[in-house]
């Protein structure tokens, strides 16, 4: 799927048409958030979250949960779209801001970093390391500390599965315990998951972080290989056009960011706007940007 969206990215950038793919990528937006609302989601035993609400709370929805492939979309074609003009940038990011989506606070965060600085490209790594390795490292510190800081328990548990993920490769000599072989002992059963007919539909437990999660099923030589292909393939260089650099940049770190906080890699929510990320990252490295 990332070679696809790397095709094409390829003949939009050549064809000078990111800013027409834009637009017609916030309409289809807009299009899935009117078909959400008109036909709702049901599995035969439970309502998905959202299915009764206003369409007014349809549309916000999409920014107030986390970093969904309709989400994804429309982040990239908006900052695009504005990336010449920080007026408008300041004011979509006030509009995520308000947000009651812990990630998308964390986005609005990244972007106004990325669009106040001179030299983006200079501060992308830095700022990435710290999302990809701050994440699990503040993971050890709640398991140790969080019931005493007054952390919320479901913050604390998905810490849990992170540090337990970690000791279990580590246990394993660093080998890996392989895909399908989660064995977190330590999660919660939230409320709708004893709906009839929905705790069977859950077979695994994932753990919410994929950087963790390539080091727990593929070992510490998979894991690094994951970690080499985002900061040796992806990470974006500088570019004539400082404004397309920032639009880099963020996406960079967008991506470091859902794949932190996210089982992206094996969500079908996430995962198609991720592979979108990774092809249109992989389409402008090593590439001079004038325009």
């Amino acid at each position: 799927m990332t070679a696809m969206f790397y095709a094409l990215f390829c003949i939009l950038r050549k064809n000078d048409m990111f800013t027409m793919f834009s637009y017609i990528s916030i309409t289809g937006c807009i299009v899935s958030v009117v078909a959400l609302y008109l036909f709702p989601p049901y599995d035969g035993h439970w309502l998905v979250e959202g299915s009764q609400i206003s369409f007014v709370d349809t549309v916000y929805s999409n920014v107030n949960y986390t970093i969904t492939n309709i989400t994804i979309l429309l982040l990239w074609s908006v900052f695009w779209i504005f990336r010449n003009n920080k007026a408008l940038i300041v004011m979509f990011l006030l509009f995520l801001s308000s947000s009651a989506s812990a990630q998308m606070l964390l986005f609005s965060i990244l972007a106004l970093v990325v669009w106040s600085v001179n030299q983006p490209a200079k501060v992308v790594k830095p700022i990435a390391l710290l999302i990809v390795f701050g994440f699990p490292f503040s993971a050890i510190l709640m398991v140790v500390f969080g019931q005493q800081l007054g952390i919320d328990p479901n913050t604390i548990h998905r810490a849990k599965w992170w540090t337990e993920a970690l000791l279990a490769m580590l246990a394993n000599g660093g080998i890996g315990l392989g895909f399908g072989a989660d064995s977190t002992t330590d999660f919660i059963v939230e409320d709708r998951f004893h709906m009839l007919g929905k705790w069977g539909q859950l077979p695994i437990h994932v753990i919410h972080n994929d950087f963790v999660y390539s080091f727990y099923s593929m070992g510490v030589i998979g894991g690094v290989l994951l970690l080499l292909y985002h900061f040796r393939s992806l990470i974006p260089s500088i570019s004539v056009d400082r404004n397309i650099n920032r639009h880099l940049s963020l996406i960079f770190l967008t991506i470091c960011l859902t794949t932190s906080v996210n089982s992206a890699f094996v969500s079908p929510t996430i995962f198609v706007g991720l592979c979108f990320l990774y092809g249109y990252l992989q389409s402008m490295s090593n590439r001079t940007l004038s325009s």
